[in-house]
């Protein structure tokens, strides 16, 4: 008989644990597209009235000039650093192995199958008890990695889907004419002679946002956070946020409220949920963010605790509920913003109110953060700056592993504070959570972010905020 025989059956046992928990390994590990995708900007998706196709990023760890180090002494890696690069090459190739074809893998999985068959029947004509406990201890080897290779399989394609929908929406926000402030070329009156003619200066756009001194503020807490602005100048300012560790994707509308024209548009109907794209077309929003959903995501769940004042164009539709208080948002006709906390004494709805909306928690509190939970969560909010110029609306995508894990609550009053927000709440979140921009005149546009339901479809909701211009 081969010598080799009575070993083998161990050193096959042996190989085939290694490969499972190499497997294993590669299947929590992070999505290197996704990993990718969070550490260069995300695909620019065109907004209103953009200012340039050449808008600064700001990327982290952009080095400073410094004078070279002195020349690093070779430091010998220890046995645990050697051991995690040695799995972490050997997670790698299993999670290259997985990415072949399907018939290759059958294949692959074939051959060894059958050599085992073969040694089996070998071992069973003298071990029958062995042998059926290595088919049943194959077989259960066997019947998880192909459970491992389908949860796989199944992950890369909702990836590849996530990143079509991002393609989609960028090619669907073009720039909407509604919103264009720059004023038309002005003709002389009397044409001036060619030699004496000035040449004259593009005029630079203000920047409004220090985002390197954001990027530095909230480095400590996000590392490799990066911005993507867009429309800079315009109504509308959108940013994309993204950090690598934690892995989280954020999206923020800054309106600058002083524009002429500037309307505030409420859903309320509290029988019906709809969607918020729905309710942004229907009413020609160029941004608009979820209200809130109630007791659960149910189409006719009751609102229970999560009630607050709400008024829509001079019309009250809700009140708050005794010992129940919530912070709102008031806007007067000329949309003129007033923010009360719900930790005021003294809460009453101002009398020139004409739009109201109410939020779950305060998250900013003259420019303190306000809210101790640290869960990770999908999360929507609406600030403002100390001056009430400017109106933020902030939406961040959760519960994705493999691209957004969520942002805690104090997270989001550090982000806007960073951005100059001073004031603010928290609204509903989880899977409540979107964002619409418009793109034509014509209702087009679409959901920037990956809400956490159904692979980011949007969750209907009672109530609905969003901005227009007329």
């Amino acid at each position: 008989m081969d010598p080799l025989m009575p070993r083998f059956p161990k050193i096959l046992a042996f190989a085939l644990l290694l490969l499972f928990a190499a497997v294993t390994h590669a299947q929590f590990q992070p999505n290197p597209s996704a990993t990718a995708a969070a550490t260069s900007p995300a695909p620019s998706r065109a907004l209103p009235n953009t200012a340039s196709q050449d808008t600064p990023t700001y990327p982290l760890d952009q080095p400073a000039a410094q004078s070279a180090p002195p020349p690093a002494v070779a430091e010998q890696p220890h046995l645990g650093e050697r051991v995690n690069e040695w799995i972490d090459n050997l997670a790698a190739t299993a999670d290259r192995l997985i990415e072949l074809p399907i018939s290759l893998l059958l294949i692959g999985l074939g051959v060894p199958a059958l050599g085992l068959a073969l040694a089996i029947a070998r071992i069973a004509r003298r071990r029958p008890r062995l042998a059926r406990n290595l088919i049943i201890a194959d077989s259960f080897l066997l019947v998880l990695f192909l459970a491992l290779l389908a949860d796989r399989r199944i992950a890369n394609l909702q990836d590849q889907l996530r990143d079509l929908k991002t393609r989609a929406n960028a090619t669907a926000l073009t720039p909407s004419p509604a919103i264009v402030t720059s004023a038309p070329a002005q003709v002389a009156a009397h044409p001036v002679k060619p030699e004496t003619a000035v040449p004259q200066k593009p005029a630079q756009p203000v920047a409004l946002l220090d985002l390197e001194a954001a990027r530095i503020t909230l480095a400590s807490a996000f590392s490799g956070i990066s911005f993507k602005e867009q429309g800079e100048g315009t109504p509308l300012t959108f940013l994309q946020l993204q950090s690598t560790m934690p892995l989280v994707r954020g999206f923020i509308s800054i309106v600058d409220m002083t524009t002429p024209g500037i309307k505030i548009k409420i859903g309320a109907n509290l029988s019906t949920k709809t969607l918020t794209s729905t309710f942004a077309r229907d009413n020609k929003c160029i941004v608009a963010i979820n209200g809130e959903a109630g007791s659960s995501p149910q189409l006719y769940a009751p609102l229970g605790t999560w009630t607050g004042h709400l008024i829509t164009d001079g019309k009250v539709i809700l009140t708050e509920q005794p010992n129940n208080p919530r912070p709102f948002f008031s806007f007067d006709k000329t949309a003129r913003l007033q923010f009360l906390s719900a930790s005021l004494p003294t809460r009453a709805v101002p009398a020139d109110a004409h739009n109201v909306i109410w939020g779950r928690w305060d998250v900013l509190n003259d420019s303190q953060i306000v809210t101790a939970d640290f869960t990770r969560q999908p999360r929507t909010a609406i600030a403002t700056n100390k001056d009430k110029t400017r109106l933020f609306l902030f939406v961040g995508d959760g519960r994705q592993p493999r691209y957004s894990i969520g942002f805690t609550r104090a997270d989001v009053g550090n982000i806007l504070r960073a951005l100059g927000a001073t004031d603010g709440m928290l609204c509903d979140e989880g899977g409540s959570s979107c964002m619409y921009l418009q793109s034509t005149d014509s209702g087009g546009g679409g959901i920037v972010n990956t809400p956490s339901d159904n692979q980011g479809r949007e969750r209907p909701t009672y109530t609905h905020f969003g901005i227009s211009i007329q």
